[in-house]
């Protein structure tokens, strides 16, 4: 996946997402990775 093709606040949005499932200890970003992170 090329994320610098998407726009800088989407690029933010997946560092938070894959942030937040790393906390977890999840291997993948989830629907409620990438929302908790957009919110």
């Amino acid at each position: 996946m090329r994320i610098d093709k998407y726009t800088q606040k989407m690029q933010e949005a997946l560092q938070g997402a894959q942030d937040l499932a790393s906390q977890a200890n999840h291997p993948e970003i989830t629907n409620e990775h990438f929302l908790s992170a957009l919110l």
